[in-house]
């Protein structure tokens, strides 16, 4: 004979019905709320620094780091002008090439492609750049890019060979709340320094003497500021504590807030101070880069040229190449944006940052023009699929465009934009240079 159940009683497993499923429920709800109290009380439980705010006494400046244009320039110009004197006397004069990579994530592929590219065509028999700058994944390709064409398959690979575990790994949910980022960057650690040894800072800092240029960039979390790292200059310290520097820079260049974690620099100030402080991804601020202060390469091989031609300025020397490798778009496609909270917040923020992007772009090509030098970009077409997010590192999209990149620098003509898309009325500015 069936038993009788009261209202609100369901038969459990073994066939009691003595649980109450609204007690159930709430035994459920109770452990959610707790898990998700503990998880937000932890934070209250995790470590904490304390920074010192800077004072004109104790000024942040560094002998290879700068974030304002003036101080660094009166630190590099004499080194600079020394070291490019000596270059001028020996090898002559030659057109000077700068090569300025943005930000990107796997989109780095892209540039990856178009650098092997270039080398790859019979009409760039010594493909070289005097001066090269990076940001984010273009941090990582800057140093080989800057040795030169025998280290563009380090740059093949570190695009086509790896997939998401080699350079991030997902943490454990009861660690987020401590956790400065959703990931952990251990494994580009790792690819780092198995890429940058000493073997190549001896290399950088080779060149460095002869009068070339290699700069990237990060954000000062602390103070805000973007901050221009003179590798260079690092790597010509030739010592241990110098390469973990140069390797705590590019982890800091490629460190995507909230994604990578930020990561720590120690540095010696100009007062002898060592000073360390938080930098991320030069991204949040400028895709990519370029300074006045860097073209003081040109002038100093101007007044070498006017101190060895008797007065006179040597043919070819204001022949000047500013290449722009964007690795992704540029401006955004339409698509219906949901009224919904997700929705709106993601595309106002994907406007926000395709802003950010042209104008860096913009800026760039603006300093080009006021200077004379030639300005060439090359950027993933509108048309072209890309992955969603820059960080999913899938290999197999990271392949197609690399061979997009590389497709297209080996183009006769190559596809070259000689200008940013901008609404801006670049030409009462710059005049037409098509």
């Amino acid at each position: 004979m069936p038993q009788n159940r009261r209202p609100g009683t369901r038969t459990d497993p073994i066939g009691n019905g003595s649980n109450n499923w609204r007690e159930e429920a709430m035994r459920k709800v109770m452990g959610s709320l707790t898990m998700a109290v503990a998880l937000v009380s932890l934070p209250g439980c995790c470590a904490t620094r304390t920074c010192v705010k800077p004072s004109a006494a104790s000024p942040s400046l560094s002998a290879w780091s700068a974030s304002t244009v003036a101080p660094l320039r009166t630190q590099t110009g004499q080194a600079l002008s020394d070291s490019i004197r000596a270059s001028v006397r020996s090898a002559g004069l030659k057109p000077m090439n700068v090569l300025v990579l943005s930000g990107g994530g796997q989109y780095g592929a892209f540039g990856a492609g178009v650098l092997n590219g270039l080398a790859a065509r019979p009409d760039q028999p010594d493909l070289s750049f005097d001066i090269v700058t990076g940001i984010s994944t273009g941090s990582l390709q800057a140093t080989f890019a800057f040795l030169g064409p025998e280290f563009y398959g380090l740059i093949e690979e570190a695009y086509t060979g790896v997939t998401q575990k080699d350079i991030i790994r997902k943490r454990n949910l009861l660690s987020l709340p401590c956790a400065a980022s959703l990931m952990d960057a251990s494994p580009l650690r790792a690819r780092i320094e198995r890429y940058i040894t000493m073997e190549v800072l001896n290399r950088v800092a080779d060149a460095y003497e002869s009068g070339r240029q290699l700069y990237v960039g990060t954000v000062n979390l602390d103070t805000g500021e973007f901050v221009t790292w003179n590798l260079g200059q690092i790597a010509s310290k030739r010592t241990a504590e110098a390469l973990r520097l140069y390797h705590d820079i590019l982890m800091a260049a490629t460190a995507i807030p909230v994604v990578f974690p930020p990561v720590f620099v120690s540095q010696e100030t100009a007062s002898g101070v060592v000073s360390r402080t938080l930098h991320a991804d030069g991204g949040i601020r400028e895709i990519v880069f370029f300074r006045q202060f860097m073209l003081e390469l040109k002038g100093a091989v101007e007044l070498e040229s006017l101190r060895s031609g008797a007065g006179r300025p040597i043919a070819g020397l204001n022949q000047v190449t500013m290449t722009v490798i964007v690795n992704g778009k540029l401006g955004l496609a339409s698509e219906c944006t949901q009224e919904r909270l997700m929705s709106v917040g993601l595309r106002s923020l994907s406007a926000l940052t395709d802003q950010s992007s042209l104008n860096s772009v913009f800026r760039a090509y603006v300093l080009a023009c006021a200077n004379g030098i030639s300005f060439r970009m090359a950027r993933i077409p509108d048309d072209f699929e890309v992955p969603a997010s820059s960080w999913t590192f899938d290999t197999e999209a990271m392949k197609a465009l690399f061979n997009l990149g590389k497709g297209m620098a080996l183009s006769d003509p190559i596809p070259w934009e000689a200008r940013p898309p901008t609404g801006e009325d670049i030409d009462a500015l710059c005049g037409d240079r098509e």
